[in-house]
C-alpha cells in the first residue's frame, strides 16, 4: 500500500460491513485483490477518473501531431486527433462517467454494448435531441455552429468512437473488454449527376452575389449574400466546389494544400496552360503514404484555382469589399501559404458548414436517403471520369485509391458506361437460344 500518495496515511481503511470473522477475511481478500489489480493497471492505489485518463492520453497525443516520423509524416495524424478528441468530449466521457459512473478499469462488455445503443439514439432520445448549437475553439476564440443532426449515424461514424476507446485502453495498458466489431457496410455513395451538379454550381454562383438595394433576398430561388463579407466567403466556397469536382481529392487533402504543392507552369497536350497538384508523402491528411501522387485536374479545377488566385491578389468584385482586398494588406502569398486561408493567412479547417447551407438552398441535401457532404464532390468526379471512358486504373491512381475500391462503390456507373455493349445482341452465326425459345 506504499503507492498511496499521502506518506502520513499510507493505508487504505474500509469498513467490511460484517462482524463475522470468516466473512470479514473473505471480503478483505477480495478487496486486496481488487486493489492489487488496480495498482498493476494504473500504478496507483487511488481511483483515476475517466476524464483524467482521457486528458493524459490527449496530452501525450497532441505533441505527436507536430512531430514528423521517419516517413516525414506526423507521428499522430492531425485529423485522427481531432476526431478522437470529439469522441471523448461529446460521447465517451458523458456516457461512461456520467451515465454509468465508470472508471476505465470498471467498464465492461455490457457497458460497451449499451453505449452502442445510446450512441445510435443520441439525437433521438439522448442528450443531442435538445441540442441546437455546438461550441468549439478556433484561433483562441469560442465559436458556435448549428448541430448537424443525424437520426441514424452511419456505422463508419460510430466505429470512430470505438477506435478512440480502444486507443485509450491501449495507452493506459488496461485490459480491453470484448467489443463486438462495428460492421461498416459499403453502399452507394451520394454524389451528383450532371444536372444536379449544374444546379449546385449555379446556386453557388448566385449565392456569392451581393444583394442590391430594393432587390429581393432571393434570385431564382437562391438566397443572395447580404453583405460583402458573406459574399466573399461564398466565392471561396465556389472556388472550392470547382476545385474538388475537378480533382477528385479528398476534402482534407484539399484543405491542407499549400501553394508549394501546385505546379502552375504546365502546358497540356492541346497547348493550354494547366496545373498539377502534388500530394506529398508527408501530407498531414494522407490516409496512407502510398496515396502520395501527382493529380492531373480537369479544366474545371484549373478555373477554380485561377479564380481563387484572382480573389487573393485583386480582391472581390463586384463592390470590391468596399474597396479592400480579401487578404490583410501586410500579408503576402508565399510558397508556404495555405491555398484555402482566412484574411489573416490562417488555414481554413473546412467548408462543411457553408457547403451544408449551399446544399439546402439548392435542394440537394440528400441522395438515396444519405446526406451529401464535400466528399460527394469526389464521388461526382469519379462518376464523371468513369462515364468519360477513362480507364479505371488511371482514375484510381489520380484519386489515390484502387481499382477494387472503384468497382465496389461505382459498379452502377461502370455498368452504365458499358450499357451499349452489354445490351447488344450477339452475332447470329447460328440460331440462338433466345430465338429457339421465342419461336417455340
Amino acid at each position: 500500500m506504499e503507492l498511496r500518495r499521502n506518506p502520513r496515511n499510507p493505508y487504505v481503511k474500509k469498513d467490511l460491513g460484517t462482524t463475522n470473522r470468516d466473512e470479514a477475511v473473505r471480503k478483505a481478500w477480495d478487496e486486496f485483490n481488487r486493489l492489487t489489480h488496480r495498482i498493476k493497471a494504473t500504478g496507483t492505489i487511488s481511483t483515476v477518473t475517466l476524464p483524467d485518463r482521457v486528458k493524459a492520453y490527449l496530452d501525450w497525443a497532441e505533441p505527436r501531431t507536430k512531430l514528423m516520423g521517419r516517413d516525414n509524416r506526423p507521428i499522430f495524424k492531425v485529423q485522427e486527433f481531432k476526431k478522437q478528441s470529439t469522441s471523448f468530449t461529446r460521447y465517451l466521457i458523458p456516457y461512461f462517467e456520467k451515465v454509468k459512473a465508470r472508471t476505465l478499469e470498471t467498464i465492461t462488455s455490457e457497458d460497451i454494448a449499451e453505449f452502442r445503443e445510446w450512441r445510435l439514439a443520441y439525437y433521438i432520445t439522448g442528450p443531442g435531441r435538445d441540442q441546437d448549437v455546438i461550441e468549439y475553439q478556433r484561433g483562441g476564440k469560442t465559436l458556435k455552429r448549428p448541430v448537424r443532426k443525424s437520426s441514424q449515424p452511419a456505422s463508419s461514424t460510430v466505429a470512430k468512437d470505438f477506435v478512440a476507446l480502444k486507443a485509450l485502453f491501449k495507452f493506459h495498458k488496461v485490459k480491453l473488454p470484448d467489443i463486438a466489431p462495428v460492421r461498416v457496410r459499403p453502399g452507394v455513395r451520394p454524389g451528383f449527376d450532371d444536372d444536379e451538379f449544374q444546379q449546385l454550381f449555379i446556386a453557388a454562383r448566385i449565392r456569392s452575389r451581393i444583394r442590391k438595394k430594393n432587390e429581393s433576398e432571393t434570385f431564382r430561388d437562391f438566397h443572395l449574400a447580404l453583405d460583402p463579407i458573406v459574399a466573399v466567403k461564398r466565392r471561396l466556397l465556389l472556388c472550392f466546389v470547382m476545385f474538388m469536382a475537378g480533382t477528385g481529392l479528398r476534402p482534407q487533402e484539399v484543405m491542407w494544400l499549400k501553394f508549394e504543392n501546385i505546379r502552375d507552369d504546365v502546358v497540356d497536350q492541346d497547348g493550354n496552360t494547366s496545373i498539377r497538384i502534388i500530394v506529398q508523402p508527408n501530407h498531414p491528411a494522407l490516409k496512407h503514404h502510398t496515396h502520395a501522387r501527382t493529380v492531373v485536374p480537369t479544366p474545371l479545377a484549373v478555373r477554380g484555382y485561377r479564380h481563387l488566385l484572382n480573389l487573393y491578389v485583386h480582391g472581390f468584385k463586384p463592390e470590391s469589399m468596399f474597396g479592400k482586398r480579401y487578404l490583410n494588406p501586410d500579408l503576402k502569398i508565399t510558397k508556404q501559404s495555405w491555398i484555402w486561408m482566412h484574411p489573416t493567412g490562417e488555414r481554413i479547417a473546412s467548408f462543411d458548414g457553408g457547403f451544408d447551407e449551399l446544399l439546402e438552398d439548392a435542394g440537394l441535401l440528400r441522395q438515396f436517403g444519405e446526406k451529401r457532404s464535400p466528399y460527394s464532390l469526389r464521388h461526382y468526379y469519379a462518376t464523371d471520369r468513369i462515364l468519360a471512358g477513362i480507364p479505371l486504373s488511371f482514375i484510381a491512381d489520380n484519386m489515390g485509391t484502387s481499382e477494387a475500391m472503384l468497382r465496389s462503390h461505382y459498379k452502377h456507373t461502370i455498368a452504365e458506361m458499358h450499357s451499349r455493349p452489354l445490351s447488344q445482341e450477339r452475332e447470329k452465326r447460328r440460331t440462338s437460344v433466345f430465338d429457339r425459345i421465342v419461336g417455340s
